[in-house]
């Protein structure tokens, strides 16, 4: 009878949950948190080929969705870097998204372009230290 009673309670708990929109689901990854999510691209301060190593390092910044432009965005993550304006400070992005993703020279998604790849490191060149919008290439336009 106790079980039954724990049963019908979990039963009944849940569903006032779900009512009230707080269903048991796991947490989602917050954008622009200086972390490097699912589904997000982060651009790092310091590229594989200024350190030498295999990935990116210094500070990164972390967007979920397509930017017309990365004005007054900063650098949120600790390292080289950290507090520094995104927009023309960028050497090296990553992509933790199964979708290219293009960064800008320009604003509005204009201009010479370098393509990044699905869950790789990329070294920008085009827009090394010069970033200033990009897009997922899923069709979308940049987004405010």
């Amino acid at each position: 009878m106790r079980n039954s009673s724990r049963i019908i309670t979990s039963g009944i708990v849940a569903a006032l949950l779900s009512t009230l929109g707080l269903a048991l689901a796991p947490a989602q990854a917050a954008d622009r948190d200086g972390n490097v999510d699912p589904n997000e691209l982060a651009f790092y301060f310091l590229s594989k080929a200024f350190t030498g190593s295999s990935i990116c390092s210094g500070s990164k910044s972390d967007f979920a969705t397509a930017k017309k432009t990365l004005d007054g965005y900063r650098f949120l993550s600790s390292g080289t870097g950290q507090g520094q304006y995104v927009k023309n400070n960028a050497t090296c992005a990553y992509s933790w998204r199964d979708i290219d993703a293009r960064v800008y020279y320009n604003s509005y998604c204009t201009g010479a372009s370098d393509l990044v790849r699905p869950y790789r490191y990329t070294d920008l060149v085009a827009t090394w230290n010069e970033n200033a919008s990009f897009k997922w290439l899923n069709g979308f336009d940049c987004t405010p």
